[in-house]
């Protein structure tokens, strides 16, 4: 089976389901959508650890990734229980200071050449998806925090979706042959910019109630999206290069792992929530 076509099935199931979570399973805050948002970080997560293994040597393989890839859940419990306010922020320090621990007084200094590199390893395992997919928790507990939900993985998505068919038709000629992704074209990054602006537009006329700037704020802030997706991808394929891995996992059809699917999306997400209540 292609590449293409499994992506194809890839879509034909995510979309649907996608659909179900957002608009049929709403109950509790959309507590299903948070465990799927959980299961991608727990699974992006160990695929993060195990670039830093595959590039710094051995790190933590079990704790720093499963309190890493829980920072989604945190988040909605955080922000569920009015009670618990704080309980990210005090997890979060707590997961550094458990890192710098671990390699300074676990270690026993044993490997001090290594010691900055360990840092850095497990620094980016907490942060690299866990801690960036806190962001999509929050969206969902805004005022139509669905639609908005929406419209981030749709500037995103449809962006991914677009440079991969375009550059795949027609972006062999434009091939811009960079040693961090050979493959991509500029037909790919074009396109995929273009569908990011179109989809702006889709939902400003769609959902107009979601904004409250004129449509070419929204464009502008559409087109500020697009360009982080493009870099949050070139960053994940810079991480596989220096590590010699080709694919951050096999899990998802056609597209590798977690990572490989989600990396456009994790830099936009605080981004997008930071910026995004300027227009609404």
């Amino acid at each position: 089976m292609s590449k293409f076509i499994m992506r194809l099935l890839l879509f034909c199931i995510f979309f649907p389901l996608l659909y179900v979570l957002v608009f049929l399973l709403p109950y509790l805050n959309y507590l299903a959508l948070t465990c799927l948002i959980v299961f991608f970080s727990l699974v992006g997560t160990f695929e993060t650890e195990n670039i830093m293994r595959q590039k710094f040597g051995p790190g933590s393989r079990i704790v720093l990734p499963v309190a890493g890839g829980l920072l989604p859940l945190i988040c909605y419990l955080d922000l569920f229980f009015p009670s618990l306010n704080g309980l990210l922020e005090i997890s979060f320090i707590g997961m550094i200071i458990f890192a710098f621990f671990r390699v300074i007084i676990l270690n026993r200094g044993k490997d001090i050449p290594n010691i900055l590199n360990q840092l850095v390893s497990s620094l980016v395992v907490i942060l690299y998806p866990g801690y960036l997919l806190t962001f999509l928790i929050r969206l969902l507990f805004m005022d139509q925090g669905n639609w908005i939900f929406l419209f981030l993985l749709g500037l995103v998505f449809f962006n991914d979706i677009a440079a991969y068919l375009f550059g795949r038709l027609f972006g062999r000629s434009t091939q811009l042959n960079w040693a961090i992704s050979p493959n991509k074209s500029a037909v790919g990054f074009i396109s995929g910019f273009v569908m990011s602006l179109i989809i702006s537009v889709f939902f400003y006329y769609f959902k107009p109630d979601l904004f409250s700037k004129n449509l070419v704020f929204v464009i502008l802030f559409s087109a500020l999206i697009g360009i982080i997706a493009i870099i949050g991808d070139l960053v994940e394929s810079g991480m596989k290069r220096s590590a010699g891995i080709k694919d951050s996992g096999t899990i998802m059809l056609g597209r590798g792992g977690i990572l490989d699917s989600i990396d456009s999306l994790l830099f936009c997400c605080p981004v997008f929530f930071y910026i995004y209540p300027l227009l609404a």
